[in-house]
């Protein structure tokens, strides 16, 4: 067995980038969102964003998102909130020829209990008993 830790050196964390700060207005980062092509998709992978001053994620920012996806017909998608905040479930694009397409919108409307499917027959066994 081998011990790599004495021969790799610590090298210094990268500072941590945050595209809005909720504090400032960054010229850069909205520029950045505004080269987003048609149809381009936002994840925030994030507890549910609230109107608060519980930052990060930031509400502000989550409306600055939107505003400019709707400029690129796009869509935003928090994890903690998809499909809602109540039942949260997995977050899972296609991808296609047309590219990655977004998630279907059937698991948000469906509502009442599940459906069990069974049925009457004895097993039938292949093989040995």
């Amino acid at each position: 067995m081998f011990a790599l830790t004495s021969s790799i050196r610590k090298l210094p964390m990268p500072p941590k980038i945050n595209i809005f700060n909720c504090r400032s207005n960054n010229k850069d980062s909205k520029s950045a969102l505004t080269q987003m092509r048609e149809g381009a998709f936002i994840i925030s992978s994030s507890k549910p964003i609230k109107d608060d001053d519980n930052n990060p994620p930031c509400w502000g920012a989550k409306h600055e998102y939107k505003a400019s996806l709707d400029k690129a017909k796009g869509e935003f998608f928090c994890t903690g909130e998809y499909p809602n905040e109540e039942r949260q479930e997995p977050l899972i694009f296609k991808l296609t020829k047309k590219g990655p397409q977004p998630p279907s919108k059937k698991s948000e409307s469906i509502a009442g209990p599940a459906v069990i499917v069974g049925s009457t027959k004895e097993p039938v066994y292949h093989g040995k008993k």
